[in-house]
């Protein structure tokens, strides 16, 4: 029996894809054999995990050096006894490197998520995960195995274009983008809405977040913010392309979604567009490269979606919870029969 220990200190205000990929772990990870979950997180997050998940609750508001956040941790680590505690982002791994943790035996691994300036606390860890070739670049010369991103297989019907158009009063006639994600700076919208209002496209952008309001000025009768939607995927069957045209990501859960569809991607060179062929690579640099980038993609949009034949196998032969769990399995045996 392996007891195995998740610890996420996300500070409980939303839950964007590493949270969703924490929970995507545990729950597949528990219907496997001989071992057992425990997750410590923010209480935001509780919904998220169910049993025989057992939940510890942690005040991940504070800071990593907060001795009382250190000590609720060290609390709930003593009662599971775990073998492995498995720290998901820096923060997490930055406080399991401190006190019962960091004394006990318990093997620690961390997954990176993303790129951050300052990774060398990670060289603590037994094992580091990272999520995609570009992650795993960003903590060289730190050792790491790459252990990507899932997203459960849905069932949905597919929406068609038309459906789509029909709702938001679009001209089916013109080629439809497509983008999903949390309304946050990072995913750069407002480059893109002021990119598309140049181009004789439409663009429908799913999510909601911080960014709301500013972006919302952005609209025009082709541009619309779509809010939150439920099934994402079957959305996403609908459109010419999906449009990442963000700063940084780790391994967009859109991305990976959109070609488990068959869906063709186009996206800014960030970590995990490394799937993705060359051609499908945009510049968002500024809304006048970006422009100019997928202008110069729309004449060749089903040519584009051949040379992504590779990226749509990968994604759905890697990137499925089964392929996962049995990649963190193999890893979790091998650390401690070591």
């Amino acid at each position: 029996m392996i007891k195995l220990a998740l610890v996420m200190a996300s500070d409980g205000k939303a839950v964007g894809g590493m949270e969703q990929q924490v929970a995507l772990q545990a729950r597949h990870l528990a219907m496997r054999q001989n071992i057992e979950i425990s997750v410590f997180a923010h209480r935001a997050y509780q919904t998220l995990f169910s049993a025989p998940v057992h939940f510890y609750e942690i005040n991940a508001q504070r800071s990593r050096r907060h001795p009382l956040l250190r000590r609720q941790l060290s609390l709930g680590l003593k009662h599971s006894q775990p073998d492995i505690i498995h720290a998901h982002g820096h923060k997490a791994a930055a406080l399991i490197g401190q006190g019962y943790a960091a004394s006990s035996k318990a093997k620690r691994i961390t997954t990176a998520h993303g790129t951050k300036r300052n990774s060398k606390f990670l060289a603590n860890m037994d094992l580091i995960f990272a999520v995609s070739k570009g992650v795993q670049h960003s903590i060289l010369p730190l050792s790491s195995v790459i252990i990507g991103n899932a997203v459960e297989q849905r069932t949905e019907r597919p929406t068609s274009k038309q459906t789509l158009c029909t709702q938001y009063a679009l001209d089916i006639k013109k080629p439809l983008f497509i983008a999903s994600g949390r309304l946050a700076p990072v995913k750069q919208y407002h480059l893109l809405m002021q990119a598309c209002q140049q181009l004789d496209v439409n663009l429908l952008i799913f999510g909601d977040g911080p960014e709301r309001l500013k972006l919302a000025e952005l609209q025009t009768k082709r541009i619309r913010l779509a809010g939150y939607a439920e099934h994402m995927q079957s959305k996403m069957t609908g459109a010419d392309a999906l449009v990442i045209c963000s700063s940084s990501e780790g391994f967009s859960l859109s991305m990976i979604e959109a070609l488990q569809q068959g869906v063709l991607v186009l996206s800014s060179k960030v970590s995990g567009s490394d799937v993705l062929p060359e051609s499908c690579i945009i510049n968002s640099s500024d809304s006048e490269h970006l422009e100019q980038s997928l202008q110069s993609k729309l004449t060749k949009l089903a040519q584009l979606r051949s040379e992504s034949e590779p990226a749509f196998r990968y994604a759905r032969e890697h990137c499925t919870p089964e392929s996962l769990v049995d990649l963190l399995m193999k890893q979790y045996h091998a650390l401690l029969s070591g």
